[in-house]
């Protein structure tokens, strides 16, 4: 019996050193572990080291299938950025161009100036014309061309600018502009394709976990950091020259596109690649859209673009992707433009695109719109109201009301232009993309933004009027409330009134009761 009980004792013992040591390991190992976590690539994790071998063989893999190969070339030779003018913006306009007094190559345009054509067109215009600037260049850079172009200060990564103003409807504008870039500044994504990389170590931002990247993430965040550069170089030019209605608010909600060339690959395709990973490829890297979101030009196969949030995400920016394959350009298309060089394709794609970036910009407006009422119903409801804030809410009422000056307009103007198919068409050139059915007909661009432009407009001019109605109401509300409180407030003050009244009147008896006294022997 007493060897069974030392036997059990000596169990228990055993068992509880290990316990004490499992639990010891387990908070050295999580201490390690989150150490691990902040120098990831400095301190080795406490659950096995990394192959590095096998990483250094990975990432040649990786770097080789990622970049751009010796036969071909990549370039950005223009970003635009399409600038809406609505009633609340005009007067901005009319400002900046009169202090820029842009107008036609050689000022050879019977409308006159750009500021004259637009102030004609939003007087009596019905919406759909266009006026062609063309270029813009620096005071400094005027005598290298052969007529007298428009000028303004450009930032130092533009050669040149491409200015065309677009009438939408009678109360929207659009400035197309396209930044053309300098040679070294066009060559950025190559360069950072053609980088070799390692594979890194990061804290994730989901709690206490690391993220592995290899070379293909990281050259992926480096084009994602060149693209954003690029358009904040856009969205900063406008708010500083011709500031509208996005670069008002923010500008990196400035809808924008990127124009890629190439020599034989046409990047958004999914025949390219050439035997390399589709996941790693230099082409996956710069865009990796889905074959249906893919709108390929009838008048030339090498010419694509792809909307980059194809309208279904609201948070994501307005940015479209445009590819251009110089081998699939015709000499004919060309001729006219200098034939086949960078200057050529930009003034090419710049025809081809101009209708469908103004009506892409378009639908950017309605979003931001419908997006700007949602969140002003939101933070203005009643039962967030505090007792003391009527005022201010008041305030912030009047702003949403100056902020959408004309939007009821546009928006109205936009859902009666989108009835009409005929006007997309005549303004967008044909591009088609993959039907979803095999059965069904390619969908055309013409088509898809009359569709998205009457749905987007509809919900605006439901969710403004529904917004009016609910201000108005609210503001009604709260003029009641401040009025039943200043009544309030009133009949505080007629009782404090009252109240001094009477202890005037009682510190005021004795003194005439005094004066009759004395007055009397003298009656």
């Amino acid at each position: 019996m007493e060897i069974l009980v030392a036997e059990k004792i000596g169990k228990s013992d055993i068992s509880g050193q290990f316990a004490k040591k499992s639990r010891l390991e387990n908070f050295i190992n999580k201490l390690w572990w989150r150490v691990h976590c902040v120098f990831p690539n400095t301190l080795s994790s406490p659950f096995g080291s990394r192959d590095r071998e096998y990483e250094k063989r990975r990432d040649a893999e990786v770097n080789a299938e990622s970049r751009v190969p010796e036969e071909e070339e990549l370039r950005i030779p223009v970003v635009w950025g399409a600038e809406l003018f609505g009633p609340a913006e005009v007067e901005a306009l009319y400002e900046h161009l009169g202090r820029l007094k842009w107008s036609s190559v050689g000022g050879m345009s019977s409308a006159g100036n750009a500021l004259d054509w637009i102030r004609h067109q939003r007087s009596y215009g019905n919406g759909g014309g266009w006026y062609n600037v063309d270029a813009v260049v620096r005071p400094q850079d005027r005598d290298r061309w052969l007529m007298h172009p428009s000028l303004a200060q450009l930032p130092n990564e533009v050669d040149y600018l491409k200015a065309r103003f677009i009438q939408i409807t009678p109360s929207l504008t659009c400035a197309l502009i396209g930044f053309v870039l300098k040679e070294e500044v066009a060559r950025s994504y190559e360069r950072e394709l053609n980088k070799d990389r390692q594979s890194v170590r990061k804290r994730s931002r989901h709690g206490w976990s690391i993220e592995n990247l290899d070379p293909g993430h990281l050259k992926s965040d480096a084009i994602n950091s060149v693209r954003t550069e690029m358009r904040m170089l856009v969205g900063n030019w406008f708010k500083t020259n011709l500031p509208g209605y996005f670069s008002g608010r923010s500008v990196d909600r400035l809808p924008t596109a990127e124009l890629l060339t190439t020599k034989t690959t046409r990047p958004l395709s999914e025949e390219v690649g050439n035997g390399a990973s589709m996941w790693s490829g230099w082409h996956r890297i710069i865009a990796n859209p889905s074959r249906f979101d893919v709108w390929t030009s009838a008048s030339c196969i090498g010419l694509q673009l792809w909307m980059a949030d194809s309208h279904r995400v609201d948070d994501e920016a307005f940015h479209m992707v445009v590819a251009l394959c110089a081998a699939d350009v015709s000499d004919e298309s060309v001729k006219y433009y200098g034939g086949h060089d960078r200057h050529a394709y930009v003034s090419y794609s710049h025809e081809h695109l101009d209708g469908v970036l103004s009506n892409y910009a378009a639908l950017a407006y309605l979003k931001e719109v419908s997006k700007d009422v949602r969140s002003s119903r939101t933070a203005l409801k009643i039962s967030k109201l505090g007792s003391r804030k009527c005022v201010q809410v008041l305030d912030q009422i009047q702003r949403f009301f100056d902020r959408s000056l004309g939007t009821p307009a546009v928006a109205g103007e936009l859902c009666s232009r989108s009835e009409n198919l005929g006007s997309y068409r005549h303004e967008c050139s044909k591009f088609l993309a993959p039907a979803w059915s095999k059965e069904a007909a390619p969908q055309e661009i013409a088509e898809a933004l009359k569709n998205w432009t009457n749905w987007l407009a509809t919900r605006v001019v439901a969710e403004e009027y529904s917004a009016r109605e609910h201000f108005e109401q609210l503001a009604n509300i709260l003029s009641v409330r401040e009025s039943v409180r200043t009544q309030r407030r009133m009949e505080l003050l007629t009782i404090a009134a009252l109240i001094v009244a009477t202890c005037s009147l009682g510190i005021a008896i004795p003194a005439i009761k005094s004066w009759l006294d004395r007055l009397g022997p003298i009656t």
